[in-house]
């Protein structure tokens, strides 16, 4: 494919119909359109329904993505440009927005490449889509940043969140809007405003609970904890591939994944391994999630060394227990 292959050096000074770009500038970014680029003659590895050995929903779509990458593409431009040519097949003006969470937590706790998000930011301005990011497990700090797609310097339109405001002492969520958005909104007629709302918005309780979270965890500057005993959490969990059913480790920040397989080289998936080495965690006084067969570590921000170890440590005996 040719995705990124003819570039061009974006600004928004420079911006013209045919680019694409992000708010820092500095993306490399196709000129070409989609069109064009369909015309190219690309030799892309195809993907064959019997070489797919993974049973779950998410792995199944991860095989697709990794065989469809073109020759000189990252897996990142070739989701991107499963995207674009998503909504080429559509019709850019039946697609109102695109929502994503920046880290996908259930569905297996999936780190995106690097090149992924600028890239989306880029088609979504293009084709002058809404690019909506669900932070409600990623926000206030859980990776690392106060918000997780800045890991990559990429706005969105629309943010929602909840839980973390509050670390889960109150129920309270929110939608953080564009300023381009607010301004439509306000200037709009009376005949164009849908009037809504819900019974208990902006609760006082909820809300004081909110502001206090958050004065604590700026004072204590949770996300850069969260960065640096991420890392050591991710190495940690790292040392632990030398089991047979471990197929991968990842994470950003303070949320993990640990994909346990009955093979490496195909890395089929394993779920009733993935659902013992739960129950033997759990024995050992430690708890994780089983999402398939993705063990999912999301322990507190206020965590400390010593217990990102035990954690480890627990986890290891868990596995020793059943290999």
């Amino acid at each position: 494919m040719e995705l990124l292959s003819q570039e061009i050096q974006y600004s928004r000074e420079q911006r013209d119909d045919e680019s694409l770009g992000s708010d820092d500038g500095d993306v490399i970014l196709p000129k070409q359109s989609m069109q064009a680029r369909q015309k190219q003659d690309v030799q892309r590895t195809r993907w064959n329904s019997s070489e797919v050995v993974r049973s779950d929903e998410q792995a199944l779509r991860c095989v697709i993505i990794e065989a469809c990458v073109g020759a000189g593409e990252t897996v990142g431009q070739a989701a991107a440009r499963a995207l674009e040519e998503a909504i080429l097949h559509e019709g850019a003006d039946t697609v109102a927005a695109f929502i994503a969470e920046p880290v996908m937590g259930v569905g297996g706790v999936i780190v995106p490449p690097d090149d992924y998000f600028p890239l989306v930011r880029a088609i979504c301005d293009q084709y002058e889509i809404l690019f909506i990011a669900d932070e409600v497990i990623t926000g206030f700090g859980r990776t690392g940043e106060w918000f997780a797609l800045k890991h990559w310097g990429v706005k969105p339109d629309l943010l929602s969140f909840a839980k973390a405001i509050t670390s889960g002492y109150a129920q309270l969520g929110g939608i953080q809007l564009s300023d381009e958005i607010r301004e439509t909104m306000e200037s709009a007629a009376d005949s164009e405003a849908w009037m809504h709302g819900y019974t208990y918005s902006g609760h006082a309780m909820a809300c004081a609970v909110g502001l206090k979270n958050l004065e604590i965890m700026e004072k204590e500057n949770y996300p850069a904890c969260a960065k640096e005993l991420g890392k050591r959490l991710l190495d940690g969990l790292k040392t632990l591939k030398e089991f047979p059913f471990v197929g991968d480790v990842r994470g950003l920040g303070l949320v993990c994944g640990v994909e346990i397989v009955s093979d490496k080289e195909t890395k089929a998936a394993d779920p009733a391994m993935a659902t013992r080495i739960f129950k033997a965690a759990q024995s050992r006084g430690l708890r994780t999630r089983p999402l398939g067969n993705v063990l999912a570590f999301a322990p507190p921000l206020m965590i400390n060394e010593e217990e990102v170890d035990e954690i480890v440590k627990r986890l290891g005996a868990a596995m020793d227990g059943i290999n």
